[in-house]
């Protein structure tokens, strides 16, 4: 039982430490991404908000995965 324990503590934080690093790579990206259907003029750029909501998620995953590590350590 303590081995599974471990082992899923150190499969969240390996998680933690993955997501946090997608973040920091969001925040250098500059990627444009623009609709295809766009008429006429330059198209939007939808990079900037697919990233802001990306880190919004990924922030909300470590929150999740912070508290589920918490409990595992206070076994």
């Amino acid at each position: 039982m303590a081995t599974d324990i471990k082992l899923e503590i150190e499969k969240t934080s390996s998680e933690i430490n993955k997501m946090q690093a997608r973040i920091e790579f969001l925040k250098t990206d500059r990627t444009v991404i623009n609709n295809i259907f766009a008429q006429e003029g330059t198209p939007y750029n939808h990079g900037p908000y697919f990233r802001k909501l990306e880190t919004k998620n990924l922030k909300a995953k470590i929150k999740r995965r912070e508290i589920k590590l918490r409990k595992l350590l206070s076994k």
